[in-house]
């Protein structure tokens, strides 16, 4: 029992630590470039679009903030890790009904995927939807490019809504993270404390139930061993005043021996 429970503390710590390593780039981030001349603006509660179709809220973005498109337009994200994901907010049907998201991907200069909504697009406001996922890259640096237009009709651009990519950085959560700054955020430290001290809690209880059981046996084997030693003790029954008896008291003792 003991083992199992080691065996599974060690799996919790270390899937903790592969979720530690994750790292979330808000749209805001330096990371994220968007070129000038094209479409992309940048808003949150603060600096709305007052003339946009899309008008999520900005309390459900992440960080209340997201950059929206609607023209032919690309963001790039410069990042080192092993795996990518990138999420989006769509929103529900536009007045005419006619939304419906056609992205495309470039992955170091390469051709990705696309990502085609379902027709009609989202029946309301869906948030932290994802449009574009990949892992298993080699540890390093890589780009990764983000459309509003599919690869085969480059002429049909779709509304845009870009939130925030994840990233497995490939480090442990100890290791220093070369971009400490407000739109950089690490899996909260009670992810990673709860567990463990859950665990050793366990441990520690059986540890202590084994502990319990071993003194309670020993105490049962000195009960017993006393009983044996009692009845095997020499045992005479005197003559009552009196009477008189008709065979001489016998005499037991813990090697056998009996004498009449």
């Amino acid at each position: 029992m003991l083992f199992i429970v080691l065996s599974t503390a060690v799996a919790a710590i270390s899937t903790v630590a592969v979720r530690a390593m994750k790292v979330i780039i808000d749209d805001s981030d330096p990371r994220w470039t968007y070129p000038p001349n094209q479409s992309f603006g940048a808003y949150s509660q603060q600096s709305p679009c007052t003339v946009c179709r899309s008008q999520p809220d900005p309390t459900l973005a992440m960080q209340g903030t997201w950059h929206d498109c609607t023209d032919a337009a690309t963001a790039t994200l410069n990042f080192t890790g092993t795996a990518v994901t990138v999420y989006a907010i769509c929103p529900g049907p536009h007045d005419d009904g006619s939304y419906s998201a056609k992205l495309s991907f470039r992955l170091d200069g390469s051709s990705n995927g696309t990502f085609l909504d379902k027709q009609g697009g989202c029946d309301s406001y869906v948030y932290n939807y994802t449009v574009y996922s990949i892992k298993g890259l080699e540890l390093g640096p890589h780009m990764l490019e983000v459309t509003n237009v599919p690869h085969d009709d480059p002429l049909n651009s779709s509304d845009l809504l870009l939130d925030y990519a994840t990233i497995d950085d490939g480090r442990s959560s100890s290791a220093p993270h070369p971009h400490s700054n407000t739109n950089t955020k690490h899996v909260n430290i009670a992810a990673i404390v709860v567990p463990i001290v859950l665990v050793l809690a366990i441990i520690a209880s059986l540890v202590a139930v084994r502990f319990i059981r071993h003194r309670v046996r020993r105490r049962d084997a000195h009960a017993r061993r006393g009983k044996q030693q009692l009845s095997g003790t020499a045992v005479h029954r005197p003559t009552t005043l009196g009477e008189r008896s008709s065979r001489p008291p016998s005499y037991y003792s813990n090697q056998g021996f009996s004498s009449s």
